[in-house]
């Protein structure tokens, strides 16, 4: 995996150029933690989708042609609440409150739609699970969720244009998200990981400690990371119009400030809010870059 994705150095870049303004973000009260950049946190409001009474609920399933490979779920949605939770077993369980494409056309009453509905499809092709949703603008749906299992060593590739949040538990496979105006929340995770979020906050906590790259990566709200105390990790923490924050101690976290070059006489200048250091000697590859929003880097004993 990458260790940063191009949409997020695209919005970035835009938020940059555009002079965005994020109005106060206040960090909750939390004790034994130590500031290691001391730019004050703001932040834009976060734009959610209430949710709805949901309908009836449709389950569809697959399972992965190659029993013997960690599989990978795609999930091209454009808005909708998502939760994975990675289970023992071996098929992709979906549950949704749309109706699944291909479905009876008349309902339990005896009605049919005139109108194009959004339904959602599921698919496997080569080891891969695909899961979309299709029909009527799919950017106008309010409401909609989708509650699915898989195989703990499954792979996941998300992706959300208009937000609401999306969590997901016990996943040891690789996972890329990429989502705006929603929350992230990761538990229990141990693999690669490249998330990028705008307007929504950006969380993730190791089950025990990573070994392979973490990019988290949040415009107008908070990153906050949790990995065992014996992590060992090269670090680079950057928060634009934020504080970073750890309870890490110093004996374990060493951090020094990013330079880049000066004038003429060759001086280097500093840069605020761009940290670099090591964890616990040094190890997996560790990036958490945010703006208006703080970083807090915490040990999850």
């Amino acid at each position: 995996m990458k260790p940063a994705t191009k949409i997020t150095k695209i919005l970035l870049a835009l938020a940059a150029a555009l002079g965005l303004i994020a109005t106060s973000h206040s960090l909750p009260a939390q004790d034994n933690y130590r500031e290691i950049g001391a730019i004050p946190s703001s932040t834009a409001n976060a734009a959610s989708h209430a949710a709805q009474s949901p309908k009836s609920a449709t389950t569809a399933s697959v399972s992965f042609s190659d029993k013997t490979q960690p599989g990978t779920l795609k999930l091209y949605v454009a808005t909708a609440k998502i939760t994975i939770d990675g289970t023992d077993g071996d098929k992709v369980i979906v549950t949704s409150t749309l109706d699944q494409r291909g479905a009876p056309k008349v309902d339990d009453d005896g009605f049919r739609r005139l109108d194009e509905e959004s339904l959602f499809e599921l698919v496997e092709k080569n080891n891969i699970a695909t899961l979309r949703v299709t029909g009527a603008d799919p950017r106008f749906i309010s409401g909609a969720e989708f509650k699915i299992q898989v195989p703990r060593s499954t792979s996941l590739s998300i992706m959300t244009q208009l937000g609401d949040n999306i969590e997901i538990d016990g996943i040891d496979g690789d996972i890329e998200i990429s989502t705006a105006n929603g929350d992230v929340r990761l538990k229990n995770i141990t693999g690669a990981v490249i998330v990028s979020t705008v307007n929504g906050k950006n969380d993730a906590a190791f089950k025990r400690a990573p070994q392979r790259p973490v990019s988290l990566t949040a415009m107008n709200n908070t990153i906050t990371l949790a990995v065992p105390p014996a992590t060992a990790a090269n670090l680079r923490l950057r928060a634009m119009n934020g504080a970073i924050r750890t309870n890490f101690p110093e004996s374990a976290l060493q951090t020094r400030s990013a330079t880049v070059s000066g004038n003429a006489s060759g001086k280097r200048n500093t840069i605020i809010g761009d940290l670099t250091g090591k964890l616990n000697g040094g190890g997996v590859d560790i990036q958490l870059v945010t703006m208006n929003g703080a970083i807090t880097l915490k040990q999850e004993k």
